[in-house]
């Protein structure tokens, strides 16, 4: 099991990266595939930033709890995504309904749940 749990955080760390990297070099495409819209040179900044910053933090706390075998890096890139994840489900709440939302949302929380796992097993 704790092999399993390694390898799927290794996994989250090679997604975040290629998430993060392109982010960083097509932000208009990453917006768009989340239904969002860079506006000038401070909206592509701000993808760039801020969408990119979570994968880049989340990657970072992955890899240090991969590296340094430490359960709290494990659980604080878990606690980032659930940020994320409350902030979704708070738009399913205020805004609506969207099923565009659902598969996202899944994925988050499917990767706080393997992050979850490896702060049980570090």
């Amino acid at each position: 099991m704790k092999v399993l749990v390694r390898t799927l955080s290794v996994l989250i760390v090679l997604s975040c990266a290629f998430i993060w990297v392109k982010t960083l070099i097509s932000p208009v495409e990453m917006a768009q595939q989340l239904g969002l819209q860079g506006v000038g040179n401070l909206g592509l900044a701000s993808i760039r930033g801020d969408m990119g910053g979570i994968f880049f933090i989340t990657m970072v706390l992955t890899s240090l709890g991969l590296i340094n075998k430490g359960n709290h890096w494990f659980a604080a890139a878990a606690t980032v995504m659930l940020g994320v994840a409350i902030g979704r489900i708070t738009g399913l709440i205020v805004d609506g309904y969207t099923e565009a939302a659902i598969i996202p949302l899944a994925a988050e929380f499917v990767l706080i749940a393997i992050l979850f796992a490896a702060y049980k097993k570090a």
